[in-house]
């Protein structure tokens, strides 16, 4: 998503004309909704220091416009959350599980040299093709998905709501698991 598409995307999800985003970032009535509407369409870029604004007014996290640096933590996040808004369904996150070693052996029989494969049960919530898995060698990156799916999984069971969900994309990493803030 652009950041004007995400602008745009935050602001509806507040209830905001674009004239009162203008006016609530300081900018005079007769033009705010004319320079929300540049910034939405891309036309300008808001200075580092407006974003900033922006992401105050709107009550988000300021990487969840930026994305942060590239390659970081944030900015994977930040990525793989704004995809699943552009395109909601997409990201699946699937937990693996750990089998135990038997009696001992260091390597279990079923294991295969060099198979990265993973095993799962066919069964309705999976695609007919076959999907692929990813982890990282990041204990930290990790544990974000895993809250991730902690987030994705309360909305499936109606624990929260599609709007707390996009709430905590939003504020990520400022919001625990379930829906809780960790700063209230």
């Amino acid at each position: 998503m652009t950041l004007g598409q995400k602008i745009k995307r935050i602001r509806t999800f507040r209830n905001l004309t674009q004239k009162q985003l203008g006016v609530l970032l300081g900018y005079t009535e007769s033009n705010a909704d004319v320079r929300i509407r540049q910034y939405e369409q891309d036309d300008k870029a808001p200075r580092k220091e407006n974003l900033m604004r922006f992401a105050e007014v709107l009550g988000v996290n300021y990487v969840s416009l930026t994305g942060g640096e590239a390659g970081s933590t944030e900015y994977i996040m930040q990525t793989l959350f704004w995809l699943e808004e552009a395109t909601p369904g997409l990201i699946n996150i699937i937990q693996l599980e750990k089998i135990p070693r038997k009696n001992g052996v260091k390597k279990n029989p079923d294991h295969r040299e060099n198979d990265m494969s993973v095993k799962y049960y066919d069964g309705d919530d999976w695609p007919t093709y076959l999907p692929a898995c990813i982890w990282f060698k990041q204990n930290s990156l990790n544990q974000f998905i895993a809250d991730w799916r902690a987030q994705k999984k309360a909305v499936i069971a109606g624990k929260i709501t599609q709007d707390e969900y996009f709430e905590w994309k939003l504020n990520w990493p400022n919001y625990g698991t379930e829906g809780g803030n960790n700063n209230a």
